[in-house]
């Protein structure tokens, strides 16, 4: 009975630490790496905000070797300012169709400014 008490804690404690910590993360990050546009998400080119891939405009994919270089988003909060990197995402937007609100958009540019 002790054995079966103890699992019931164990479960429900990670429930609530799952459920705490998934609130507590940046709505941005949720969107970089959840929200799909034509050919995925953000992540799927900029891994982890990093990248060493190209996109090959011919496969229209993701692509190791072939095609222009996908830069990487680490330290552009430092490089560009908030505008520039809204403008991008508009751009990326309107290419790779994702379906972003304006308050999504804020969140995104938030959490990019980071990287």
């Amino acid at each position: 009975m002790k054995i079966i008490y103890i699992l019931f804690l164990v479960f429900t404690f990670g429930f609530i630490f799952n459920s705490i910590s998934a609130k507590n993360e940046h709505p941005g990050k949720i969107i970089f790496y959840s929200v799909k546009g034509k050919y995925g998400t953000c992540n799927t080119c900029h891994t982890n905000g990093d990248t060493a891939l190209r996109w090959n405009m011919e496969t229209m994919s993701v692509d190791p070797e072939e095609g222009r270089k996908i830069p990487s988003l680490k330290g552009i909060g430092e490089r560009k300012d908030p505008e520039q990197i809204e403008r991008s995402i508009k751009l990326m937007q309107k290419l790779f169709e994702f379906k972003l609100t304006d308050e999504q958009i804020k969140d995104l540019v938030d959490y990019i400014s980071t990287l």
